[in-house]
């Protein structure tokens, strides 16, 4: 599996009630039966314990009829050529509480997440993270040798590895504000 994508969180894994929203893409052969990169939403209420994957279950109500949550992510980007971006918003409803997701400059809406499949979440997120993960799924493995994206490090310049551009969070008022403070985790 190789993920790129932006979490919302609140709450702690350790007490057991860590809420997150996820979006990106991702390319999860065991799920879509192919290593084509998909748009991707996973949600949970309960640090994992459960969770859903795009619309498999109750949780994100899909509004578009014109986005496939689910849907192989066309055209990609290669290595030292061409470079494609998604933008991908998430913010909260202040008059009912839902999250919200939207798509591509024009902000396009997905759908959202309800205030009420969430405890944590309910009032507002105290996390925001933006990043990639890999796993390897085979028996005892300690390191992964699964591909990151191209495999490649930001260090080779722009078009030879993944990035994420424009970060901004959405404020009490709804208004986008830059990232001040980034910490590499």
């Amino acid at each position: 599996m190789s993920i790129s994508q932006i979490w919302l969180a609140s709450g702690e894994y350790k007490s057991g009630d860590l809420n997150t929203i996820e979006a990106g893409w991702q390319v999860l052969p065991q799920l879509y039966n192919d290593t084509k990169p998909r748009l991707f939403l996973f949600w949970t209420s309960n640090a994992y314990r459960t969770g859903c994957y795009n619309v498999r279950c109750a949780g994100f109500v899909q509004t578009s009829s014109s986005i496939v949550v689910g849907g192989s992510i066309s055209p990609v980007s290669s290595y030292g050529g061409s470079q494609f971006e998604i933008a991908i918003q998430v913010w909260k409803d202040r008059e009912y509480g839902n999250w919200w997701l939207s798509l591509g400059s024009n902000n396009e809406l997905v759908g959202y997440w309800p205030a009420e499949i969430f405890t944590t979440l309910a009032d507002h997120a105290s996390v925001v993270q933006w990043g990639g993960e890999v796993v390897n799924w085979q028996r005892f493995g300690r390191h992964t040798t699964t591909q990151m994206g191209s495999g490649h490090f930001p260090e080779e310049g722009f078009g030879k590895s993944s990035y994420f551009c424009n970060l901004e969070t959405v404020d009490i008022n709804n208004s986008l504000q830059p990232v001040q403070e980034l910490k590499r985790l």
